[in-house]
């Protein structure tokens, strides 16, 4: 990997780190709202929050077997059909 890319990738994290560092500290209050909302006293359920949506995504690796696809084709032409009177 050449220095000017590894520069590039470098700058690029760092700035999304800042920017992720802003929003959240401008948005607090937006988000003490939404939990109060939704009845969170702690931001301990986040991490939990997103080790589910890391095994989700992982499952979405592997590719569907054959009979996942073809009940997947089967509901968009079921979708397509109109309904007779």
């Amino acid at each position: 990997m050449s220095l000017q890319l590894t520069l590039s990738k470098a700058r690029f994290l760092a700035n999304n780190y800042k920017q992720a560092l802003n929003i959240i500290e401008t948005h607090k209050p937006v988000l003490r709202a939404v939990m109060s909302d939704l009845g969170l006293t702690n931001t301990s359920i986040f991490g939990s929050w997103l080790s589910e949506e890391c095994e989700y995504l992982e499952q979405l690796k592997q590719e569907p077997d054959g009979k996942d696809v073809l009940k997947m084709e089967y509901l968009v032409l079921l979708c397509k059909l109109e309904p007779v009177e």
